[in-house]
């Protein structure tokens, strides 16, 4: 699950959060109302549009989509210029899925009724949604200026949209400023926190996500935010009061379980749980892929470049140019499987050991491996990289959310799955298994690498990357959760992912019988403006 970090990050990702709500708007001529009286005769009630409307707003506000999305079509039946009931069907339709339709109907609406602050803040959502980043800001902007003193939930839009620019300076003016219009927005103060965040700036970030967590206690990820943020800002007793605080409000919540492990308020764990993963990446399925691209995310990348130099896929027979992971968009080809420091031709991938082009599971010269599976597969991020290796691309993953994103990137099946289970439960099915920054929520990788040695064929791949204890050790200046003189050679940090030693992850692969691992050292992104150093792996189950 392509973290990532299988959020790559912290085990929060940065979050933005618009707003979008129905409200009421004008009147207009009738409408019926059906329903059954006690007696289960039917009773027929003429009501106003302008009361349909509002029942319609209720079923909305309610999440029942398709209740809503009817009674704003009766309406607009009845009277088809009505500019509430097209305005909250465009809001509804997005909702449902039909994000271009929801657009149309939504300008319909404003060409009706052009000074009504809240359709162009909500026009501007779905545009900045799909990626019309242009339109957005023009729509926010004239929300703004119709509305000067109602438009925090605006201000608060188009600083994301500035955060999704990479304009942070803008950004923190507008969620200031919706502050300023809107002292008790929470959102616009937990976004702010997150812009102090990346500066940088963790007292102040904290500050913020205190203030959100005072002004919304339900909401999960203020709570989290705060922890991580007072532990970078050296105040570790603060960190951990707020994990305390968070499991006092919410003991069932699998997050604030983990991190009270990870802070060492709880014993620690060997991995994280289930509930944990598929939880947290659903929440962030979202926004994964560009909170990753702000990151400079490489772990994809640099898993299909090993494993295709593994294959020999380097010379004229590498995958074509216009292949997906060839193309002039794809990462940076100065990566790690192709720089001087990648690995040397008398290394283990490289070797005479090395797959031969007549075996049944080398891709060779002129073949293609026959099945890949992509373990934790997320997003689909390593898609692009691994299609053109493979004739069958099969992704599994615990977050349903994740492999919702992961739909038209290459792969061939995407199963909702835990990841060592799956393995188990698929011996001898796949000739590369690739795992991109998922083993980071393993602490002892043992099981996960005995479980594929099982689900490879003989002479099968296994290339995966985790982050690097022994960075940690090198770089720590203080104490952090879990540390002791005699500690396992993998620990979990207080973001909620594990590191571990190089001595650990060749007593696991060894143990599982795989042959002559390749342990390389990466940068796999960053970080809060620091690189995460990690191992980018590989490793080789025997022919016979």
């Amino acid at each position: 699950m392509t973290d990532s970090p299988e959020q790559t990050p912290e085990t929060d990702p940065e979050r933005e959060r618009p707003t979008e709500s129905p409200n009421g708007g004008d009147d207009a001529e009738g409408s019926t109302d059906r329903h059954e009286d006690p007696t289960g005769s039917v009773q027929v009630r003429e009501i106003s549009v302008q009361e349909a409307v509002e029942m319609g707003i209720r079923h909305h506000r309610a999440g029942r989509l398709a209740e809503a999305e009817y009674i704003y079509g009766k309406v607009l039946e009845a009277v088809p210029d009505q500019p509430d009931a097209l305005h909250f069907l465009g809001v509804v339709t997005h909702q449902l899925g039909r994000s271009d339709e929801a657009i149309e109907r939504i300008q319909s609406a404003i060409a009706l009724h052009p000074e009504h602050a809240d359709m162009h803040n909500n026009l501007g959502r779905i545009l900045m949604e799909r990626g019309r980043s242009d339109e957005a800001r023009t729509a926010f902007e004239q929300a703004i200026t119709l509305a000067p003193d109602a438009s925090a939930d605006a201000w608060n839009n188009l600083g994301t949209l500035y955060k999704r620019s990479g304009r942070w300076n803008e950004a923190g003016d507008a969620f200031r400023n919706a502050i300023r219009i809107s002292p008790d927005h929470a959102d616009a103060h937990q976004n702010l926190g997150n812009v102090f965040r990346r500066a940088g700036h963790h007292a102040q970030a904290a500050v913020c996500f205190r203030k959100a967590i005072e002004l919304k206690p339900d909401a999960a990820r203020d709570y989290q935010n705060l922890s991580q943020a007072l532990w970078r800002a050296g105040q570790e007793d603060d960190a951990r009061a707020a994990v305390r605080e968070w499991l006092a409000y919410d003991p069932d919540n699998a997050t604030a379980q983990h991190l009270a492990a990870a802070f060492g308020i709880t014993e620690s764990v060997v991995r994280a749980s289930d509930e944990f993963v598929s939880t947290h990446f659903d929440e962030h399925a979202d926004s994964f892929d560009e909170h990753l691209a702000e990151l400079q995310y490489q772990a994809p990348e640099k898993v299909g470049a090993m494993l295709q130099r593994s294959l020999g896929w380097n010379g004229p027979d590498a995958p074509d140019r216009g292949d997906a992971a060839n193309r002039d968009d794809a990462p940076d080809r100065g990566s790690a499987a192709n720089r001087a420091d990648a690995p040397d031709p008398g290394d283990a991938v490289n070797r005479d050991d090395a797959p031969d082009p007549s075996d049944a599971t080398s891709a060779g010269p002129f073949r293609r491996l026959d099945t890949i599976l992509d373990a934790g597969c997320g997003t689909g991020l390593c898609g692009p990289y691994l299609t053109p290796l493979c004739r069958r691309l099969v992704g599994v993953d615990l977050s349903a959310g994740m492999l919702k994103k992961a739909e038209g990137r290459g792969y061939d099946e995407l199963v909702v799955a835990e990841l060592t289970a799956f393995l188990e439960e698929h011996p001898v099915a796949y000739d590369a298994v690739v795992s991109a920054d998922t083993l980071c929520y393993f602490g002892d990788l043992s099981q996960v690498t005995q479980a594929a040695w099982l689900a490879l064929r003989p002479g099968g791949w296994f290339v995966f990357t985790v982050e690097s204890l022994d960075a940690v050790r090198d770089s720590a200046s203080e104490d952090e959760p879990g540390r002791s003189g005699d500690e396992p050679p993998y620990r979990l940090q207080f973001h909620g992912r594990y590191v571990h030693a190089k001595s650990h992850i060749h007593k696991a692969l060894r143990g599982s019988n795989f042959e002559n691992p390749t342990v390389l050292p990466e940068v796999l992104r960053m970080e809060v403006g620091e690189s995460v150093h990690g191992w980018l792996v590989c490793a080789r189950k025997p022919i016979t």
